[in-house]
């Protein structure tokens, strides 16, 4: 019975958090994934478990999940269709008002992929989007999407909507489908919108990678601040593994992984927000462990410089007893430039710090040495200035590849934020030093068996080779999943590296490769081939033309290593053409069905076939039925399967599973 709620005990006067299933099914009624939605009285947290109960979505890809209750669109063939954002505003349209309803399932920030919106091809459709300029934005680009589509596309307009408001708020008055249909609506404008092609790509942070205490430090200043969760999450990761020191540690062979982070965040001047996300973090943190603030440094200008930060004894200089140290580099571009100086020893010293934390400058007549230095850095660049300023160099030296980076954008907008003080806070500033005390004390973590297992199954996947820049930069995929499932287990006060905390390291990972593939595209690092690239994407080329793309200044064997380049990557190809004369070699990009699914799959990571297994198309189930039987019923074991859940749960919190 849909939407039944299932209670536990209860003590009086106790908010009790609750939890809603909500259930995806593919074409031919087979689960999916679950959505897992907990409002509580620090907010709602929300991520993914597929059927066996693995959190996560297993690598798959929130674009090519099907919308949310698309089921129904085939048995209500000559209905309009709503599209909400998320799946309890679609509930309460379809349950409170009884109308056709849909919902996305990839958040804001991103849209569903072509399948799942190919299910309303002809159809009246209605976008009810959030009151907010985040949630308007979605829907915007659904309706682009949907222009050669849908027979029609208009947007619901609530003029009384409270700010964040939906469908779920509009009816929780005792409003009936009267009163939603009384709405006014607008045809939505698409001939002002941009192309699709011209929209921002953003990647989706898999809800997985709000685990445990870092998830539940996002939820409790996401509300507070316009920055991207993903950038808050990092910059927590990256400030509580600095916090605990250089004692615990995973083993991977004879190299030892400390919690130590170096996490870059990739946004625009000023819309990025990226000082938003590292300013509520560092009050945490400041509150949480009074004395760990002191061992903030700001800026890098020399690897002189952080070595004197952390040095051992020397002399008459008594060195520094603790040997932590998080760089803030608010303007990363500038450390990039100092490392391009010819004699730069900062990249160098960066990338020993990263490794062993072991740190050596002979140069001088006075020597500065570390000794087992936890060096973490919190760092912000723009995309532009990241293109411009990180040279091929720094990315197959390794410096770039020893780098966590995350794209950010503003998530919403906050003319006047909340303080940020009370209960919620309070309660998070104690787990934080309770659980920093405790991490500290740790030595060794190892994988429980099932993290083992896991591991060997994504380790081909992380290990693969990857084309062009973006490539370098990814090369150190498994030792950064390995350091993140660390520090996740260390935030869970667990001895064991277990797979909720490796699901988690894998989601963060994920974006993080997608925020890569996105500031760099194809670039290969190499400029010739990169210009070579870009001039391909309008013509063809000959070989002479190529040379005077470059005024021939480019020698042959230089233009030969660039093309040689391209074509490993599977870029360009050449073809022999006939002339009255010599024969001519033309060069021109590949182009055909084999190169982009082969594209498609370098770019998640995955084979295509798991992509999809998720298409979406309706499924006809039985009439007369009140939900399709592919939701799960409110029984016992439902409401008591909640083992594996990554939050402590209460024994008297409600469940509910729709």
């Amino acid at each position: 019975m849909a939407g039944a709620v299932a209670t536990a005990r209860r003590r009086p006067g106790l908010a009790l958090p609750t939890v809603t299933v909500y259930r995806l099914v593919g074409p031919d009624g087979e689960p999916l994934a679950e959505h897992v939605r907990r409002d509580g009285p620090d907010g709602k947290r929300l991520w993914w478990r597929l059927p066996d109960g693995t959190l996560g979505l297993g690598g798959h890809a929130l674009a090519d999940l099907p919308l949310y209750r698309a089921e129904w669109l085939a048995l209500r063939p000559d209905e309009p269709v709503y599209v909400t954002e998320g799946e309890k505003a679609a509930d309460a349209l379809a349950h409170a008002a009884g109308l056709l309803a849909v919902g996305t399932v990839t958040g804001a920030a991103s849209m569903p992929g072509p399948a799942a919106l190919e299910t309303l091809r002809g159809r009246e459709v209605r976008l009810w989007p959030d009151r907010d300029a985040v949630g308007e934005g979605h829907m915007e680009r659904i309706g682009l999407a949907l222009r050669d589509v849908a027979a029609s596309v208009a947007t619901v307009d609530w003029p009384d909507a409270p700010e964040h408001g939906d469908a779920a708020d509009f009816l929780v008055d005792g409003r009936t489908a009267a009163d939603v249909l009384a709405l006014p609506s607008r045809p939505a404008d698409l001939s002002a919108l941009p192309a699709l092609s011209a929209l921002p790509r953003r990647p989706v942070l898999d809800p997985a990678a709000l685990h445990g205490l870092p998830g539940r430090v996002v939820a409790v200043v996401d509300p507070r601040t316009e920055a991207d969760p993903a950038a808050v999450l990092v910059s927590f990761l990256a400030a509580f593994g600095s916090a605990v020191g250089s004692r615990p540690h995973a083993n991977v062979g004879a190299d030892r992984h400390r919690a130590n982070l170096f996490v870059a965040i990739v946004g625009p001047t000023s819309s990025g927000r990226k000082g938003a996300s590292w300013s509520p973090v560092r009050e945490l943190m400041r509150r949480a462990c009074p004395e760990w603030p002191e061992r903030i440094v700001s800026g890098l200008g020399s690897g002189e410089g952080l070595i004197a930060a952390v040095r051992d004894p020397a002399g008459d200089n008594p060195g520094e007893p603790d040997k932590r140290a998080l760089v803030f580099a608010s303007e990363l571009a500038g450390v990039l430039s100092v490392m391009a100086r010819q004699g730069a020893t900062l990249s160098a010293t960066l990338r020993d710090a990263w490794e062993n934390g072991d740190l050596r400058q002979t140069v001088k007549n006075s020597p500065l040495r570390a000794t087992g230095a936890h060096v973490a850095i919190v760092a912000h660049v723009t995309p532009d200035e990241l293109r411009k300023n990180l040279s091929a160099v720094e990315s197959t030296n390794g410096f770039a590849g020893r780098f966590l980076w995350v794209a950010a954008h503003r998530s919403k907008l906050l003319a006047h934020p909340p303080e940020f003080d009370g209960p919620a806070i309070d309660t998070l500033v104690a787990e934080i030093a309770a659980t920093v005390a405790w991490a500290s004390e740790r030595d060794v973590l190892v994988d429980d068996r099932a993290a083992w297992d896991l591991w060997e199954s994504v380790y081909p996947t992380l290990t693969r080779e990857r084309p062009g820049l973006a490539g370098a930069i990814l090369s150190r995929a498994p030792a950064h999943v390995r350091r993140l499932a660390l520090v996740y287990a260390l935030a869970d006060r667990s001895t064991l590296i277990r797979p909720a905390h490796l699901q988690a390291a894998l989601a963060l990972w994920q974006y993080a490769e997608q925020s890569v593939r996105d500031v760099f595209g194809t670039l290969t690092g190499d400029p010739v081939a990169d210009r070579i690239d870009a001039a391909l994407t309008d013509r063809d080329y000959t070989r002479d033309g190529l040379r005077d793309l470059f005024d021939r200044h480019v020698s042959a064997a230089r233009l030969d290593a660039a093309l040689s380049l391209l074509a490993d990557d599977g870029r360009v190809a050449v073809r022999r053409e006939t002339t009255t004369g010599r024969p001519r070699d033309v060069w021109g990009l590949v182009r055909g069905s084999a190169i982009s699914a082969e594209s498609a799959e370098r770019s998640h990571g995955l084979p295509l076939t798991a992509h999809t297994a998720l298409s979406a198309q309706a499924r006809t189930v039985p009439v007369g039925l009140d939900y399709p039987p592919s939701a799960t019923d409110t029984d016992d074991a439902a409401a008591t399967d909640l083992d594996g859940l990554p939050w402590d749960y209460p024994d008297d919190a409600e469940t509910r599973v729709p």
